[in-house]
């Protein structure tokens, strides 16, 4: 993962985007149905990491992520 753009499109409060920060991800992004715990993730990863983001949405009806490219899904 190290070096790495990381994505999880189901990502809850953000483990996931955590651990890959945390193993040396380049960026992380994720994106959560519910928007209470999208906030959640979002607020957990903006304390470790600048550039992570998290987006509000259903990721198989709405991709929040249009265009862009992840080494790691």
């Amino acid at each position: 993962i190290r070096g790495e753009s990381v994505l999880d499109p189901a990502c809850r409060t953000g483990s996931l985007l955590t651990a890959a920060d945390d193993a040396g991800a380049a960026t992380v992004s994720g994106q959560e149905s519910d928007p209470a715990l999208a906030r959640l993730a979002g607020a957990q990863l903006l304390l470790r990491s600048a550039g992570a983001q998290v987006a509000v949405g259903d990721a198989l009806r709405a991709d929040a992520y249009p265009g862009r490219r992840f080494g790691v899904v």
